[in-house]
C-alpha cells in the first residue's frame, strides 16, 4: 500500500501513528548487524516482531530494522528480486597469487642451488671413527639400490647404462651379448627350439612357459610397441618385465570350457588331441 505514497504523505502518516523519521550521513553509520525475527500470518498480517536493537526489544518490535526486512519481502514479492551485497568471501583472495608466472624449464632437484656452504654444517650424525668416503658410497648404495620410489632417489642423478658398455671394452664379450646368449636371443639352435617347445606344452599351466614369454616379444606386444606413444613407451616396458597375472571373464570362461570342448571334438572328428 505505502509503496504508491510519496515521501511527505509517508511523514505524515508516520506523525498521525505517533511516529518519527530521522536520517544521517551514510558515512556516519555504523556498520551493525541485528537480527530480526518476524511472524507473519498467512493472510498477510504481523503477528510478533522482534530485533536485537535497544528499541526492538519485546515481541512487538517497531524499529526501522523491522521496517527494512518488510520492505525487502514486499520489493521481493513485487519485483521477484533479491537485493544483497556482496559479502567479503565472495571476493577472490590475491595475496598468495604470484605476481611473476614461472615460465622456465623445472629443475632437477640434485641440481638445485644451495643457500648456504655445505662446509659450514657444524652437526655431523657420522662417528668420527666411520670412512665418510666410504660411508657416502654405501649410503647411495643403499639407497639406490632398495626397489621403492622414495623421495632421496631424486637427489641422486640418473644412471648411464651406456658407461658399462664403454668403460669394459677389454672383455670378450661385452655385458649386453652375455645377457643376450644367455636368454637365447641372438642365436638358437633347432635343438634348442625342440627342448622350448617341450618344457613349454602346458603353456599357461607351466612356470616355464611364462619364463621363456617374459624376455620374448609376441606378435601382439609387437604390434602394441609399434603404435606406443613416446610417452607410454618407458610404462609399457616396465609392464613387460614385470608382468602381472591376467584374468577377465572370456579367459576364465575358455579355461573353464576347453576341455569340454576339446573332447566334443574328439568325438565328433575321431581325431585324439594330446
Amino acid at each position: 500500500m505505502y509503496w504508491t505514497w510519496t515521501v511527505p504523505q509517508l511523514k505524515a502518516e508516520l506523525k498521525t501513528r505517533g511516529g518519527s523519521l530521522k536520517g544521517r550521513k551514510a558515512n556516519l553509520v555504523t556498520r551493525l548487524q541485528y537480527e530480526v525475527n518476524i511472524k507473519i500470518h498467512a493472510r498477510g498480517s504481523i503477528e510478533e516482531s522482534q530485533c536485537e536493537c535497544v528499541a526492538g526489544s519485546g515481541t512487538n518490535a517497531h524499529c526501522k530494522h523491522v521496517a527494512t526486512v518488510l520492505y525487502a519481502i514486499e520489493h521481493m514479492v513485487r519485483e521477484k528480486i533479491i537485493i544483497k551485497h556482496q559479502v567479503p568471501t565472495e571476493k577472490l583472495q590475491k595475496f598468495h597469487v604470484p605476481q611473476k608466472v614461472f615460465t622456465a624449464s623445472p629443475m632437477i632437484t640434485s641440481k638445485l642451488p644451495m643457500k648456504r656452504n655445505v662446509e659450514n654444517t657444524i652437526f655431523s650424525p657420522c662417528s668420527m671413527l666411520v670412512d665418510k668416503e666410504e660411508y657416502k658410497k654405501r649410503f647411495r648404495s643403499l639407497i639406490l639400490n632398495y626397489p621403492s620410489k622414495m623421495p632421496i632417489k631424486h637427489l641422486y642423478e640418473l644412471a648411464n647404462p651406456y658407461a658399462v658398455e664403454w668403460d669394459h671394452t677389454y672383455c670378450k664379450e661385452n655385458a649386453e651379448s652375455n645377457l643376450l646368449n644367455m636368454f637365447n636371443l641372438i642365436c638358437i639352435t633347432p635343438e634348442k627350439v625342440a627342448q622350448i617347445e617341450h618344457e613349454t606344452c602346458t603353456q599357461f599351466l607351466n612356470k616355464n612357459w611364462y619364463d621363456y614369454r617374459m624376455v620374448r616379444l609376441t606378435a601382439s606386444k609387437f604390434h602394441t610397441i609399434c603404435s606406443l606413444r613416446a610417452k607410454s613407451q618407458e610404462n609399457y616396458a616396465k609392464q613387460l618385465l614385470i608382468q602381472r597375472s591376467f584374468s577377465s571373464r572370456p579367459t576364465n570362461h575358455g579355461i573353464i570350457n576347453e576341455p569340454v570342448a576339446l573332447q566334443q571334438y574328439m568325438e565328433q572328428t575321431g581325431l585324439q588331441v594330446k
